[in-house]
Order: structure tokens, then sequence, then C-alpha cells
């Protein structure tokens, strides 16, 4: 019974132990993970699908198999042997195994595992071999630490200082640059936040804008804040941030870069305060007062401004500097204080910081200045406590003439509130001198600022090849192309011009080879084909010690050339102008001579003679002549005269008359003048300079100077629609002048350029270019307008338009007298021999007893003797060792009441206002008819 019963109870467990190994069999069998049952000589006994499949084979392969036959690897065969030999199982993580048979895959990672298994009696007959393969997650994991390794490398070498903050803007993160910028370590950075290392009222400031950006989840862009280094110093950041959030999309921070921009900022500002000081400097050197005092006041109170103090003063020394004589206060100074309105020699010895500037004769600086020994400063009553203070010594050659001061600044006085405050007062100093010497007279200079602060530049970066990889947007300003331009490729070469070219590249190469090349100039040319001159910089770049391309800058010059070419223009035009006065001057003697002498023959021929009608032609060509100069001097001086009503028709007949005297004979010139009385307002000489410009332009486009101009001045009323067409000129009446040629006309394509400073397509010795711009200029300061209409090969036409005014120009008439004769003693002196012979015989002709001398010098000692002997001097102005003007004043000092008259062919100081303001009784100019000296003449002795 109990053996029956003991059987059956073993074949029930059989039974369980075998249904068990069926369920474990089918678990396994279906199971993505690999498993294997191999036997103690590590032969195949079963291999589950996965495996199966894994390798390629059907499971029936295997079975009987090796598996170090069939997967030779001697490190995991020595694994296997250790598991049967110590019974001890065991496991590994993404261990490493190239299938032999599947070179393809490459290197694989598996997690396995190796558990013995034992028979009945406890002997280990075989091993349970199971594997998961891992090789995406491995080589996901090593591909994410390569892209950290990447990042941080990439951070921890570029300028900006980045980090990373929570939230609560708590650092969490920061990279190695930080400790450069702000001398913290990362450690006593992280944990804290960058409130924590601000002024509190630069924290004040920032905190509110950082957490509304953190609220609204919002970018940080170029948001400037400043922290204290750990010396104390101010650093100034541009930062720029971003919020980061989780994989769960969780907002968690933001990530940011701080960019050091402190020396740009102190580059800003020190540009910011010399552009003050100089444009305060230029507003008293050009128009400001010119009160000793009021000048002194204005620049201390722009000298506050510069350093942000509360007070200031100057306190004038004596000549022994030990008094100050006279003090000037800023009007905050005056607000807060009741100095005295006078200072009685008040010794500089007791006042403490004003008797050190003496003593050291240089700057002082005082920043940190005890109430107690604010108050026993020494200063004159009345002034306010100082517990800040600079003061600035004012030199005038050895002597110390005056001490600056400026006090009770918010922050510490620095050098460079010294610089700045030296700067101003040694300007105004300056100035101050200039003023007394030049007797408190205003001068006025133009001033031009440097561009290089104000003009754009163009940033770039190529490659080795000269391609552009990078351009900041005002390249596309300068060179006219656009973003898709250069995302479809550009080279630096396209913007040169071809005759640079090879300059350009041999430089270019230079600088690849790890040469220097300075500045150069090249001539751009943009998109359209225009060109412009331009300078270009270039530095190599480098990667890794390698130079893989060029980065630069290039920055339009062209209104530089300009400004060079017209003051080159100015220079050349002051040169015209007194080369014209110097020839007018001469010319006009001769015209004396000619018409003073003609005049005289004429009375002496009886008119039967045939020679009188000659002589009448000489004195007619004698006036001709004189308009010509009077003329051609109008047209080459170098000031212009103010804007006054005239006669618009006068002025082009004047300028038609010139013109048909210095054009070849092959132009004819076809005038129809419809204006008589029509008047405007305008500078007579630059009127001339536009008829003549643009004739000489229609002159020069006819082919080989042959051919018609034609000249035509109407007037004309526009309304509101011709108006607009015209440069939108005001409706009303206007003179309409319009001068055509029959010319090669004008290309269409530079129509648009014709006006441009310097731009001609004439030969070099034709003109430089600035004919049509200055025209421009001074047909808009008459509020006029200019248009041109142009057809190639038919000729161009240009009107202009100048609006008219009810005011009628003054018109004198000149009227013939019969003049009575005399019989005063006159002195005349005049240095040219037949000029003081001609008007000898004029005037004695009319009864007067003349007494003629060629030298200033002679003729005033001849009145010293005889100052009573004359009743009238005649004087030329141009005199040698003594001119007629000073002449003239050392006879009215020997006797006052003797009438003078000034002659001059030309003379550019003197002019009949000043003559009359010397006490000279009339003025008169070279060439003049018999009537005019002569009447001139009485008309002086009558009233004297």
């Amino acid at each position: 019974m109990d053996l029956a019963e003991g059987a059956l109870s073993r074949k029930k467990a059989k039974k369980q132990l075998w249904e068990q190994n069926e369920v474990m069999q089918a678990v396994l069998e279906h199971t993505h993970m690999m498993a294997v049952y191999l036997d103690r000589r590590f032969n195949f006994v079963w291999v589950n699908q996965a495996y199966a499949k894994t390798c390629k084979h059907d499971q029936s392969f295997f079975p009987g198999k090796n598996h170090f036959d069939l997967y030779p690897h001697p490190e995991n065969q020595a694994i296997f042997q250790r598991v049967i030999e110590t019974g001890e199982p065991f496991f590994v993580e993404a261990k490493a195994f190239t299938f032999p048979d599947q070179p393809e895959r490459g290197v694989t990672y598996w997690d396995w595992s190796l558990a013995p298994t034992k028979d009945n009696s406890g002997k280990i007959n075989g091993l349970v071999f199971t594997l998961l393969e891992v090789t995406e997650r491995i080589l996901s994991e090593k591909r994410s630490q390569k892209s950290e390794k990447n990042f941080r490398t990439l951070i921890e070498n570029v300028i900006d200082w980045v980090w990373v903050v929570d939230k609560d803007g708590t650092y969490t993160y920061v990279s190695p640059q930080a400790k450069d910028l702000i001398g913290y370590e990362i450690n006593e950075i992280l944990g804290r936040t960058p409130f924590d290392f601000m002024s509190q009222t630069e924290a004040a400031r920032v905190a509110p804008i950082f957490f509304k950006a953190v609220n609204n989840r919002e970018k940080i862009i170029a948001l400037e804040d400043s922290l204290l280094a750990k010396d104390g110093s101010e650093v100034v950041f541009e930062t720029n941030a971003a919020p980061i959030y989780n994989t769960e999309n969780a907002f968690i921070g933001y990530m940011g870069t701080c960019r050091d921009i402190t020396l740009r900022k102190h580059a800003e500002k020190e540009r910011r305060l010399n552009e003050i000081r100089l444009e305060a400097l230029m507003q008293l050197n050009e128009s400001g007062p010119t009160d000793p005092d009021e000048l002194s006041r204005f620049a201390l109170e722009k000298s506050a401004l510069l350093t942000d103090s509360n007070i200031g003063f100057i306190n004038f020394l004596s000549d022994d500097e030990k008094h100050i004589t006279h003090s000037v206060y800023t009007k905050n100074t005056l607000a807060h204080c009741r100095p005295p309105k006078e200072i009685q020699a008040f010794e500089i010895a007791k006042c403490e910081l004003l008797s050190e500037t003496l003593r050291k004769r240089q700057p002082i600086i005082v920043n940190e200045n005890p109430e107690e020994r604010a108050a026993a400063a020494g200063f004159s009553s009345g002034l306010p406590l100082v517990r800040r203070f600079i003061s600035i010594p004012v030199f005038e050659e050895d002597r110390m003439a005056a001490i600056a001061a400026l006090g009770n600044k918010e922050q510490p006085y620095t050098r460079e509130d010294v610089r700045q405050f030296r700067l101003f007062m040694d300007g105004l100093w300056r100035i101050l001198q200039r003023k007394r010497i030049e007797n408190t007279l205003k001068i006025s200079e133009m001033r031009f600022r440097e561009l290089a602060e104000l003009l754009p530049e163009t940033i770039y970066e190529t490659d080795l090849e000269g391609n552009l990889t990078f351009v900041n947007p005002q390249a596309f300003q300068m060179f006219g192309y656009t973003q898709q331009d250069f995302d479809s490729g550009l080279n630096a070469f396209q913007m040169i011009i071809e005759e640079d070219l090879a300059r350009a590249k041999e430089n270019y190469w230079k600088i690849i080879q790890g040469e220097t090349v300075e500045v150069t100039e090249y001539t751009g040319r943009k998109k359209d084909g225009t060109t412009f001159p331009a300078l270009f910089r270039s530095s190599s770049i480098q990667r890794n010690s390698e130079i893989v391309g060029l980065r630069g800058f290039i920055i339009d010059i062209t209104q530089k050339q300009q400004m060079q070419a017209q003051l080159e223009h100015s220079r050349k035009m002051q040169a015209i102008g007194a080369l014209a006065g110097g020839v007018a001057h001469e010319f006009n003697n001769m015209l004396t001579i000619i018409m003073g002498n003609a005049e005289l023959a004429a009375e002496d021929i009886p008119g039967c003679n045939a020679a009188a009608e000659q002589l009448k032609e000489i004195q007619k060509a004698s006036l001709r002549a004189k308009e010509v100069v009077q003329r051609l001097l109008n047209v080459a001086r170098k000031s212009h005269s103010a804007r006054k009503p005239t006669r618009i028709a006068e002025i082009l007949y004047e300028s038609l008359d010139l013109l048909q005297r210095t054009i070849p004979s092959t132009v004819s010139i076809r005038q129809k003048i419809s204006c008589t009385a029509e008047t405007i307002l305008a500078d007579s000489t630059e009127i001339h300079q536009v008829v003549l410009n643009l004739c000489t332009n229609a002159q020069h486009a006819l082919h080989e100077e042959t051919g018609v101009i034609n000249v035509s001045l109407e007037p004309i009323t526009l309304d509101q629609a011709m108006g607009t067409q015209f440069n939108r000129l005001e409706p009303g009446p206007y003179a309409k002048l319009i001068i055509s040629d029959t010319g090669e006309g004008i290309h269409p394509d530079i129509m648009e350029r014709v006006f441009e400073p310097y731009y001609t397509t004439k030969e070099i010795d034709k003109g430089l270019g600035m004919g049509l711009a200055v025209v421009d200029g001074i047909i808009k300061k008459h509020e006029g307008a200019i248009h041109i209409k142009s057809e190639v090969g038919k000729g161009t036409t240009v009107e202009v338009f100048f609006p008219l005014i009810e005011t009628q120009a003054d018109i004198k008439t000149a009227q013939k007298k019969t003049l009575p004769a005399s019989t005063e003693r006159v002195l005349l002196i005049d240095d040219e021999p037949s000029i003081l012979k001609m008007l000898t015989q004029m005037i004695n002709r009319y009864g007067y007893e003349v007494t003629g001398s060629s030298a200033s010098v002679e003729a005033l000692e001849l009145f010293r003797r005889q100052p009573h002997g004359f009743d009238l001097v005649i004087t030329d102005m141009s005199l040698p060792h003594m001119p007629g003007d000073r002449l003239a004043r050392e006879m009215m000092r020997i006797r006052p009441d003797i009438p003078v008259i000034l002659c001059t062919g030309h003379n550019e100081r003197m002019n009949e206002k000043k003559a009359l303001n010397l006490g000279i009784k009339a003025f008169i100019t070279k060439p003049f008819l018999k009537n005019n000296i002569v009447q001139t003449i009485q008309d002086v002795l009558k009233n004297a």
C-alpha cells in the first residue's frame, strides 16, 4: 500500500514538474528575450525563437552544435567555464559582441545572464543563457554624451558667459568665463542669483524685468545690466536669455548669455562726453556769450553736466597768485548758497583745498571729505559744505590765472572726470584769451565731425575662396543685394571693380598666408553696377590654429572724397577770385588812362575832324571793357551779396553779353526775352553763375562746339498741378528761363545722376562735374526749381523757375550835366604817372589848381608843411609804402576838416562804406569819365 502510494505520489510530482517545464518553455519560447540551454560542454540543447531569429537560423540548426564553435570568443568562454566550475551565476550589462557571421551589424551590446542547472544529485549538468540586446540604448547614450560634451566644449570656449537659472533666478550652471569676467569662482556663483551681484539700485531695476519675463515665459533680448565684480568694479553686460523646459514640457528656468560690453559702454560714454564737450566749446567759440563771466559760467554748467556735479565755481587769481580777486558760480551753486557779491582780495591760503591746488599746481581729487573738514575747508562764507571735490589749475603761460572747481557729485570723482573738466577748462581759457585779444569779436568756424563714428559699416566673413559666409544687414543696404542673393551664394570679389581685383586678390592671399594688410582703399561695386570708393580692412579667421577664412569691415568714403574735392574746388575759386581782383585793378588803371586821354583828345579836336569819331569809338569800347571787368568780378568774387529785388532780364542780358565775348564764333546764341520789369529776390552774382554754367554746359554739348544755343525768358503763372510737376513749387507767378541746345543729348541711364556733385562725362579739362550740382543748390536757395528734358541725338532743354515778387528793383538813370569851373586847390596823389598826368590836365580844365604827387610819403610831407595850402585831397588807394586810406587818416589827423576823395581800380580791403566810416568824403572807382570825377569834386567841396 505504502509502495503504491509512493509511486503514485512520484508520478504526480513528475507530472507537475513536466507541466511546469512546459509552461516555462512556452514563456521562454515566446519572449523577446533570447534564451539558450547548453550542456556542460556548451553544446546547444535548446534555443528559443528570439535567439534563432537574431542569429538568422532555424531552431533546429542549433541542437548538438557547440556554442563557441559557432561564435568563438575566448573571454566569454572563460566566463562560461567559471560558472560551470563554481556554480555561481554571472550577470553583465551592455557587453559588446560582434557576430562573426554578421559583420554588417558591427559591434552590438547585450545584457546577459548565465545560470547553472543541476541534476537530482545536485551536480551541474548545464547552463541557462539569456540575452537582451541593448545596442540602440547604448548608442543613444553615447550620442547624448558626445552631444553634451560638444555642447560644454562650445559654451566653455565662446566669449560670452553662458548660464542657467531656475525659475527663481538661482544659478544652476555657469560657464568658466564667469570667473574671468567677474572674478568669482564657479562654486561662489552657483546657488545665488544675479541680483546678489548687483548694486541695490541695479537690482531694483533689473529684477522686475526678469520676473515679468518669467511670468509671461518671454525671451529676454539685449538687456543691459551691470554686475559688481569681486574686486568691486562694475561690469556691464548685454544679456540674452530664453525659457527652458523639461521633458514633460514644464517650465524650469532660463538659459542665457552675458556679453561683456563694458569697454563699449565706456567708449560710448567717452564719445558722448566728448561730443557734449566739443559741442559746448563750439558754442562758446562760435555763438556763445562774449562776456568773460558768462563764458565761464557757461563752461562751468557744461562741466557740471559732464561730471554729474552739484556745484561749480571758478576763482580768478591775482597776478601774484596770493588772492582770489573774482569768482563765478553755476546756477545750482547760487540756488543752494549765498556767496558774497564781491570778494575783497580773499586770501587763497585760507582755503585748504584751493591752496593745495595752488601748491601742487596740478588737479586735486577729494572723495571722502568729513563734514567737520568740509565745514572748515576755508572757502569764503556762504558756500555749501563740500564733501567731494575736484579742482583744476588754469594757466596763462607760467602763471596760474584761475582755479576751477566742481563738487558734491553723488558718486566718487574719477580721473576721467578730471580729464573732461581739464579739457573743458583749457578750451575755455583759450577762448577767453582770444576773445580778449580780438576785443570780444565773434569768430565762427565751420567744423566737420569725424564720420567713422557715423558712417555705417559692412561686416563680413568669407571662406578661403572668398565666398561670403556672413554679412550684417548693413551690407545689403551698402551693396544693394538681398538676403536671397546671399543665400544663393555671393563672392566678396563681386563687390570690387575689375580694375582693383588683382590688387584685392593679392592682399587677400597675403592675409590668408598670415601677413597683415592695413586699411586699403578699393572701388566698391553695387548690385546695379554703380560704384563708390570704400575702405576695406580684413584679418584672418583661425580655427584650431588653422586659417579658414577672412573677416573684416567696409566703410563707404564717398562723402569724405566729395568733401575733399569740394574743399579743393573752394580753394581754386578763392585763387581765381584773388587773381581776378588783381587783374581788375591793373586793367581798370589802364582803362582810366585810355578813357581819360580819349576824352581830353576829343575836346581838343574839332568835331569836323575824322579822328573825333574814332575817339568816340575808343570811349565806347572802354566803357564796354569797364562793364566786362565788373561782370568778371561779380562772377569771380569770393563772397556773395545779400539777396535783393533784382530785374532778372537785366542779369540775363549782362550774362549773355559776357558769353558772346567768350564762346567760339561757331556757336550762335539766340535770345527771346519777354520779361522787362519782372523782379525776383536774388543774389545777382549767383544768378549770373546759373546762366553761365547752363550756357557753358550747352556749349560743351554741341558737336565740335558748333551749333545753336536758344535762350528765352518769359513770365508764367503756375497752378497747383503745374507746381506739383516742378518739384512741388507753390502756385503763383514765376520767371521761366529756358536754355536749349542742338547737341548730342543726355543718355537716359545717366539722367538721374546729372545733379550729383563731381559726376561728369566731360573730359578732365572740361570741368570737375560741379556745375549742375552748384546750379541746383543756387536754384533751391532761391525757392525755385530746375527741370531737364533731353533726347539723345537731338539736344537738351533746361527749364528754370524763379518766383516773382511785387517789389520793383531800383533803376538809376544817369543825367548828363554841364559842370561849372572853379578855382580851388587840389592835392592829387597816384603812383601811376600816366593817370597822374591825365587827371591833372582833366581837373585843371575846370579851373582847379592841381598839385600832383606820385609818392604817398612825399605827399604827406608836403601836406604837413602846407596843411592849409589845399582845399581838397584826391588819393589812389593802392600806393606803395603807405596805402591811400592810411594817408587820408594821417592828413585828417593833421587837419581834421580837409575833405578827401579816395579812388581805386579794385581793392578787396576797401569799399565805399568803409571809406565813409573813416571820414573820407567820397569813394570813386576807376575807370571814370571826366564828368564823374569833376562832379564828385564839386559835390565834396560844396558840402565841406
